[in-house]
Order: C-alpha cells, then structure tokens, then sequence
C-alpha cells in the first residue's frame, strides 16, 4: 500500500515537533546558495535532508505531511539532485524486471507495430495507420487509455478504450531494474521539451515549473520535474496547488495569461513553461488561453482528454473519416447528451445493464455501473448537477442479464495466481506520449478488480466486481489500493493473459484515440489566444459545464453563452448528438 498522509491532530507535543522541525530545515539551508526561512527555500532545505539520508524517507514524508501541512507547497528541484528511487516509484516494482514482451513492445518502433499490426488487422491501412503514428501532435501530448479485452457473441475478441486522461498516472508503477527512470525522460524528452526550445522566442521569460493536486501524485510529479531539471539545467519549481476548486495564495495569472509563482514573500516569479499533473476540474486553475506553456493545456482536457461526452463524439468522427482505411477505435455502446430524464428511459430500455458517467470526473469518481433498480437510484442520490451524461452498454459476464444494445461486449478478465479458480475483471492502462516525429509508448500497467466476475451478479455491489480503479476515497484522492495493481514483470504480467498482439492492439488504439481527440483540439483551438465557443457549445451543450469553464477562464465570456447549442430556455437543441423529448419525470426509480 502506498504511504498515505495521516490527518494532522492535535495533542500537546504536536507545534514543539513541528517548531523542531522547522530548525531542522533551517539548519539545512545552510546548504543552499543563500539563507532564508521562505517557504520555497525550506523546501529545498527539505529536499535536501532526504538527499543527505538525515532522516529515513518513509519517516520524512510522515513528518513533512502532517506536521508542516501549512507550508506553501513549492519545492525547489536542482538538476543535481539525487535520484532515489523510493521517491519516484512503487516499491513493489523497484527491484523487478519488465517482461519480456512488455519490454519489446515499449523498445518497437511505429513502423514495426504498424506492420504487426496489419498482420493482425489485415483489413487496415498500413500507411494511413503509419501516417497517425508518426504525426506529431500539437496539444494533446502526453496520454493514457484505459482498455479492457473484451469478446463479443460472435466470439469476436479486441481491446475495448474505456476512457482517455489528460494527465495519466504510470510511471511509478513500472519495473524499476531495466526501466529505471526512462518513462519519465520520455514524456520530458518528447512532449514537452520540444515545444520549450520551437516556442521559445514566443514564451514570456521565467523558469520552469510541475504543478500538481493530489498528494499521491506527488511521487510521479516530483520524478517529472527531477527529470526536467536535469534535462534542462534549471531549477524547477515543484507546486502544489491543493484539491480546492481555486488557487493557492502563491500561485496567479497575469491578465495576459502568464503563470505566477510566490516564491518569496511579496516576490512573484513568472513562469514561461508548466508540466501539469492537476486532475480535479483543471479550467478552474488553469487557463484556457494563455502565454505560459502547458503541457497538457486546457483545451486537451475539454476536447476529450478530461470529457468523455466529448470525447464520444471525436472517436466517432475519427471512425467515421477513417471507416475506408480500416481504422476504427472500439469503444462500448455509447449514448451521449442524455439528461437525468433519458437516463431513466435507458435504463428501462437496456434492461438496467448499463453504465453511467459523469462526463468530467476521474479517479473511477463519476463512474456507475447500473444492473438494478437500487444502483440507478445510487446515481441519483449523489446530487450530480451537470445538465448532460453518457450512457454506455456494460461490459459484464456472459450470464448476465442483457442490455439488448448493439455488439454488447463481455469480459475476458484474468486469472490471479493468488485466486486460479476464478476470474477478475482487469483493465489496462497504456500511457504514450507525442514528438515531433511522433507518438511512442511509455508506461503500462494493469488492475484488477476487488471480487471476482461470477455468472450471478451480486446486487447492489456490481462496482466490487467491475470497478478496476484503484484509487480510494469518495473523492478518489485519498491513496491508491497497490494491492490491486498488476504489474507489467516477470512474475505477474502472465496473469493479464496478454501477448504481444494484444499490446500492440492497445497502444494502437491509445494513438488513434489519442489523434482523435488532439484533431479535436485542433478544430477547437488554433493557436493559445484563439478558442471556438461556438463549436465547443455545439460538441458540449451542458450549460452548467460551459458556465464552470467560463469561471475559470473568463476570457472565453465575451462571446455569448445563450446563442450556440441550446436555446433561450436552456432546452436541448438538434446541435446535440440525441434529443430527449422525455417529459420531466420525479428523479426516482
């Protein structure tokens, strides 16, 4: 289990250790440059404890977590410091190896996937499939799929895109012993530090930053912003900016769009280039329009990397343009637009068998998996306030009741060593990312269910055997369940029952994915001072998610939010995918 932060309490001892501790750093700034007592300055003091090995690691993050709590979090990451590991990644992978078929995978070239692929695939074009494979995309960089293998009644098996990410987790659950750090330096290498050095001259001045919301992403945060630094031989400021709906007090934007750092009381640094790992609505810390460089921007979560709803829709047009190459990205049955009121119209229709999604949620947060009456009600009873939601077919167990939806799905799953009588549901996460010669592949790993897939379907509890997503907490911030976690090395990987077709079949379908929605960003977005309204009003027309967008990029407001997608009454229009001519009916099952 990953180290969790315990609450900070309260009790008598509590503000003497924490005033020791603040000596202690202190103390350590000796080594810095200059001395201060600054925030920013005493974490690198901080960081510099752990790299002199003071105080064990595990007993560091304790202290700092729950006792220093209050502390501004921006670190100071110098190119010199050391790597260790333990601060980076899991430590169950620290001392295992990738498989052997993962490995070749991840060291394969496009031009050696695509034509395996076409082998596979034979119907597809290989130099159309080549041509995506190698297009650099312009702002959707760095990605992650979530997929499932799946198999149809006509004994059809393929690998199934649940859902894409704008800023994937991955990298620390990777063996560490013939990997080490080379996830990390090829998401720096490829997607981020070319267009530092191409926009360069276009940048504002200033230093480099990794902003982060969670503290359990901070582990991979931190490893990118070691490696940006040594990559670049600068500083790098290491934010966090908290999970509240708004930025901390030592973080702003200029009004033309330029990121801000407190980095000492009352002295603000600008920031020309960001890395950002923030997770929770990110529009409403980062703008849409700016001049600081972000990597992934705003606009490749909103064309899909963080809207599924949206992201719908691109895959759809991307099949549909592609349908002659032999292209197509497989995703379950999908319904999008589908307000409260036509969720409970499909859910008579599919026979309660589907899945319901916030658009906009992560973390497995907003994710419901309907197979009675009781769970639909679940959904309801939660308080959502958006205006529009997804519907998909449920991928389940053979027996199952059925959805009656086209090509329903069901899973494959894999067979533990812990468990070989029974089979889980397992998913697999496939993060890329893209250069200008590019996308390539960077971290994989599995999870796994809680329970296992069984021909009856608990009620009530379907997410125990279906749910793979290992965060824990209502809020999915509260740690991550490793216990779950497969891993990609010689001693687990065989439980995926996964062979290199079947990778190959993934980051395929993570790069078309992936495409889809940067085309998106693309139609939405020309450059970073220019934003369609109107289109994305057409792709989005939930007025309450247009008006949080808004929020926290007022710059989009000056064009009217009531002329583009839904009409003066708020009521759907034919802009959208499905219209619901349902009449408002009690929110109850």
């Amino acid at each position: 289990m990953e180290e969790l932060p315990l609450p900070a309490v309260s009790f008598p001892g509590r503000e003497m250790i924490k005033q020791c501790l603040y000596v202690l750093m202190r103390k350590v700034s000796d080594l810095l440059p200059h001395r201060s007592s600054n925030a920013a300055d005493l974490s690198t003091s901080w960081t510099k404890v752990r790299q002199f090995k003071l105080i064990e690691w595990p007993t560091l993050n304790l202290l700092w977590f729950n006792f220093l709590g209050d502390i501004p979090r921006i670190e100071i990451i110098e190119p010199e410091e050391e790597c260790i590991p333990e601060e980076h990644f899991y430590a169950e992978v620290i001392s295992s190896r990738i498989h052997p078929t993962v490995r070749e995978l991840l060291y394969s070239s496009n031009e050696d996937i695509a034509n395996h692929y076409c082998t596979i695939r034979p119907q597809a074009d290989r130099r159309e499939l080549l041509r995506i494979m190698n297009a650099s995309s312009k702002w959707y960089r760095w990605a992650g799929a979530d997929l499932i293998r799946t198999v149809n009644l006509k004994h059809q098996q393929r690998m199934v895109i649940i859902e894409m990410n704008s800023c994937p987790s991955g990298n620390k659950s990777v063996p560490f012993v013939d990997w080490g750090y080379e996830g990390y330096r090829r998401v720096m290498e490829n997607g981020f530090l070319p267009i530092l050095r191409s926009d360069g001259t276009l940048l504002p001045a200033g230093g480099l930053a990794v902003l982060y919301d969670v503290i359990k992403q901070r582990k991979e945060s931190y490893g990118y912003a070691l490696m940006l630094a040594k990559l670049t031989k600068e500083i790098v400021y290491l934010v966090n900016v908290g999970f509240e709906e708004r930025l901390p007090p030592y973080m702003r934007w200029s009004p033309d769009g330029v990121c801000q750092l407190e980095i000492k009381p009352g002295e603000w640094r600008d920031i020309r280039a960001l890395f950002r790992y923030v997770t929770r609505k990110p529009w409403l810390k980062l703008p849409l329009l700016s001049k600081t460089m972000i990597v992934n921007p705003v606009i490749a979560c909103l064309a899909g990397g963080r809207n599924k709803l949206v992201a719908a829709k691109a895959y759809r047009h991307f099949n549909d343009a592609h349908a002659d190459a032999g292209l197509k990205i497989n995703v379950p049955y999908t319904l999008t637009d589908v307000t409260k009121e036509g969720i409970l119209k499909y859910a008579q229709k599919m026979n309660y068998q589907m899945v319901v999604k916030v658009p906009y949620s992560n973390c497995g947060v907003g994710v419901y998996t309907i197979t009675c009456k009781e769970e639909l009600q679940n959904f309801f009873d939660a308080g959502h306030t958006y205006d529009k939601y997804i519907v998909q077919s449920i991928i389940s167990h053979p027996r199952w009741e059925r959805s009656g939806c086209p090509d329903q799905l069901f899973h494959i799953g894999c067979c533990p060593k812990f468990d070989p009588n029974n089979r889980y549901v397992a998913d697999l996460r496939f993060m890329i990312s893209a250069g200008p010669t590019g996308w390539t592949p960077v971290a994989i790993y599995g999870r796994r269910a809680p329970k296992p897939l069984t021909p009856n379907c608990p009620p009530g509890r379907s997410w125990d055997v279906l749910g793979t997503n290992l965060s824990t907490g209502a809020d999915g911030t509260r740690g991550t369940d490793t216990s779950r976690l497969i891993l990609v090395d010689e001693n687990t990987f065989s439980d995926m029952s996964i062979g290199y077709d079947e990778l190959v079949e993934c980051y395929v379908q993570t790069v078309l994915a992936a495409s889809a929605i940067d085309q998106q960003c693309q139609r939405l977005m020309s450059d970073r001072q220019h934003f369609n309204l109107p289109l994305f009003m057409q792709l989005d027309d939930d007025k309450t998610f247009v008006s949080e967008v808004a929020l926290g990029c007022p710059r989009i407001c000056e064009q009217n939010l009531e002329k583009n997608g839904c009409s003066e009454s708020g009521e759907q229009t034919t802009s959208a995918e499905h219209v619901n001519n349902t009449p408002m009916v009690r929110l109850t099952v």
